[in-house]
């Protein structure tokens, strides 16, 4: 009973920490990641994914939460790494828009991507 109330706080947490962080990344996108230089688009980006990935692991290391409910966490932290994901209808994007809306859209996954595959691996309990 104790393991289920574990994992229904986790889902739970996974769904409050999905709003809010979905939050930021909008407001991130609409203040910096589109109108800003990509001086400062592409480093916020690969900032973005780390600190997913980063917070991901020790959310992890933390909760042991099993290989079921820890895919479906992995799920949420991997759509929280996309700043963007839902801000925009992809249809209504102009075109001259477009390569940077691709490079908000998986920058930041990439690196998420990446980065959790080497934590895995260098950052223990």
């Amino acid at each position: 009973m104790h393991e289920i109330v574990h994992w229904i706080g986790l889902l739970l947490g996974g769904v409050l920490a999905i709003s809010l962080l979905n939050r930021i990344g909008w407001g991130v996108s609409r203040i910096v990641l589109y109108p800003g230089p990509w001086v400062i688009c592409i480093p916020l980006l690969v900032l973005w994914g780390i600190a997913i990935a980063w917070g991901f692991r020790h959310l992890v290391l933390w909760a042991h939460p099993g290989w079921i409910l820890g895919f479906v966490l992995f799920g949420m932290a991997a759509y929280v790494s996309v700043p963007n994901y839902g801000l925009f209808a992809e249809g209504t994007i102009p075109e001259y828009v477009r390569p940077r809306h691709i490079t908000i859209s998986n920058l930041a996954l990439l690196v998420f991507l990446v980065c959790s595959l080497l934590f895995v691996f260098t950052i223990k309990n």
